[in-house]
């Protein structure tokens, strides 16, 4: 008994619950001059204050008004007697019940078991719903109405009440279908059946059994529970495993469920469930031979059983060991060997994976281990067709091809070579049946061309005749010969350079380079028809850089070895536009002209010349000016007039052109 009560801790705590608007929640079931009311706390602090106090039942006669009181005792006071029945079950639960209430220390998930364990039991057995004092029956309900209230004894307020008209029987709900089925391969019953819908009807169910349809015995010794888990949250069955079963018989069973007054309800259906007999043996392919189109499969069926098992074999044929394998053939026979003759199409050349399925009369089927068989195949396969080539700009060339008809393809072998008086080499490292491949080339080097070849491989290695050879073109990334830069001249007009063009086949264009100290320019756009020139667009002073840029028809580049180069004569450019004018009023000659700096100035110097005489130093100015008065003069003289500047580099400028003004 307390492993039965143990079964219900693990079972149902934790599952089983009542509506909460409610402390007790109450049902009825009228019988003829009997109505029976049942109970059950909402908690397991209510279910503990039953117990120590006792209900009270109020009944009220809905014609005359008349009530009458009936009491549950609390448990204590009715300990002594229950602990001292006869009924093993009454005495437990008292036991139970007596040790529960005394354990004062117990907490909130120590109380939560025992309160679900009784409140679920106490509907499949009466002993322990009395023992509880969650039961009683209206002995004297006749036909009248009744209203019927329950309180707790030491409460004055009611926890539920109902009106019944015990006129009104009432009847228990049809029972589910019962299904049952057998598992071959476990050898035993499986019984399935909707409890969900039945919840509010029925607190438990016993399974009976039978051998001949007519005798039935209780299967389980504890009744079966309808609940649910965090697990299977939406399970709506009751499921049960019968493994006394044996082979080749028959089972009946029917489900009788438990109404919460702990009475049987309405009988399920009978579900009839017949053990089949399992095979017992193995089943072997000895030979797979051939004869011209026929193969001939022989084997046998290995058991220690007597009794005929066989009724049938299957012959199953698949094209890989781990494929899915098609039934070809099946022959009734209940002898323990076998020998299947099918017809090909191929004399020589198939191959193939054979099983056999030894059947039983119930339908157990036991499968041979696979058999390989193939007969010897010489014959060529055709070469592809279609074979074409791709290369893209990194040098990754992509091969298609159409596969021929042949049905025993094992894959394709590739070969290559950079020329046809070339021997030609395989690049494919296995063989696959794909139908398309992906080769690495190099594109470093001065081979341009490059030639593919494929041939076709069967299961047994015959090769087939090459495919003709496939020109492809490789992508050219190698850059063109450079230009040379042979020689170079600083001139009074500018830069001379003098260079050796580039050898390559391909060009596309030379371009000639300048950078200078804040831009970079194309002096000249050209093939190979030009091979010097003088640049005159320098400044004299300037830092230039000169390169020149070869490009092919792939676009690839290479640039010259860059040239330095200082265009510097020793002189700067001299000023320009020098003009005077003469003002006899204030006796002065007023000189203008032009800088071209190119660099910070350090001194401007005026010289002057008197009628045909000699330039002579009249003035050094040290300032950045453009102007300069003259006020030494005499009158009826030619004065002549030039401009030199001298920069803080230390250099200077050539003599500007004379002036020359009449005083």
């Amino acid at each position: 008994m307390k492993k039965r009560l143990l079964l219900f801790i693990l079972c149902f705590c934790g599952s089983f619950s009542f509506s909460q608007d409610k402390e007790i929640y109450l049902q009825y079931f009228v019988k003829p001059d009997t109505v029976q009311l049942r109970w059950a706390a909402t908690s397991p602090n209510l279910f503990i204050r039953g117990l120590n106090e006792g209900y009270l039942i109020t009944r009220t006669n809905a014609e005359t008004s008349e009530k009458t009181e009936f009491e549950i005792l609390p448990f204590s006071d009715r300990k002594k007697s229950l602990l001292e029945s006869t009924d093993t079950i009454t005495a437990f639960t008292a036991s139970f019940i007596e040790e529960f209430l005394s354990n004062k220390a117990a907490n909130e998930a120590q109380r939560q078991s025992p309160y679900f364990m009784f409140s679920l039991s106490a509907s499949t057995n009466r002993s322990i719903a009395n023992v509880l004092g969650v039961y009683w029956e209206d002995l004297n309900a006749g036909n009248n109405t009744f209203t019927y209230t329950i309180q707790f004894a030491g409460s004055t307020s009611i926890a539920d009440k109902m009106t019944i008209n015990a006129k009104q029987k009432s009847k228990n709900i049809p029972c589910s279908e019962l299904i049952g089925t057998s598992r071959v391969d476990l050898k035993e019953a499986y019984l399935i059946w909707e409890a969900k819908s039945l919840n509010k009807a029925y607190g438990g169910y016993w399974l009976l059994k039978s051998e001949d349809g007519k005798n039935f015995k209780r299967l389980n010794t504890t009744p079966l529970y309808y609940f649910t888990s965090q697990y299977e949250p939406y399970k709506t069955i009751i499921d049960f495993i019968d493994t006394a079963v044996t082979e080749g018989e028959t089972y009946y069973y029917k489900v009788a469920p438990i109404n919460h007054f702990a009475e049987q309800g309405e009988l399920s259906n009978v579900a009839e469930v017949y053990i089949q007999r399992r095979l017992n043996g193995i089943c072997n392919i000895d030979t797979v031979r051939s004869n011209n189109l026929t193969r001939l499969i022989v084997g046998k069926y290995r058991t220690e059983v007597s009794a005929d098992e066989i009724s049938a074999y299957v012959l199953l044929r698949g094209d890989k060991i781990d494929s899915t394998f098609k039934v070809i053939d099946k022959i009734k026979s209940t002898s323990n060997s076998f020998e299947f003759a099918y017809e090909t199409n191929l004399l020589s050349g198939d191959r193939h994976y054979f099983k056999v399925a030894a059947i039983s009369p119930d339908a157990d089927t036991v499968l041979s281990f696979p058999y390989y068989h193939f007969s010897l195949d010489q014959e060529p396969p055709k070469k592809p067709t279609a074979f074409n080539c791709e290369i893209n700009e990194k040098g990754i060339a992509h091969l298609s091809w159409t596969a021929p008809a042949d049905k025993d393809i094992q894959g394709y072998r590739i070969f290559r070579a950079n020329s046809l008086k070339e021997e030609f080499i395989e690049v494919t490292k296995r063989l696959s049946p794909e139908l398309t491949y992906q080769d690495t080339l190099r594109l470093d080097n001065l081979t341009s061309e490059v030639y593919y070849r494929i041939r076709t491989v069967d299961l047994n290695y015959n090769n087939s005749k090459s495919t003709a050879a496939i020109l492809v073109m490789k992508p050219d990334t190698i850059a063109p010969v450079p230009c040379v830069i042979k020689k170079y001249k600083v001139e009074p007009k500018g830069i001379y350079l003098e260079w050796a063009n580039s050898q390559s086949t391909d060009l596309a264009g030379q371009y000639l380079l300048r950078k200078g100290a804040s831009k970079l320019d194309t002096l000249l756009k050209f093939q190979t028809e030009q091979d010097q020139i003088l640049d005159t667009t320098c400044q004299i002073g300037g830092k230039y850089e000169y390169q020149i840029l070869t490009v092919d028809r792939s676009n690839n580049q290479s640039f010259s070895a860059p040239l330095s180069v200082t265009y510097e004569t020793g002189f700067r450019a001299a000023p320009t536009n020098l003009s005077g004018d003469v003002n006899r009023e204030t006796k002065v000659i007023s000189l203008a002209w032009n800088l071209n700096a190119t660099e910070p100035i350090y001194s401007i110097q005026i010289y002057r010349a008197k009628n045909e005489g000699k330039f002579k130093l009249l003035q050094t100015i040290r300032e950045d000016v453009t102007t300069y008065e003259d006020l030494k003069l005499s009158p009826n003289n030619v004065y002549h007039y030039k401009v030199k500047v001298t920069y803080q580099s230390g250099k200077s400028s050539k003599m500007s052109e004379a002036v020359e003004v009449v005083y």
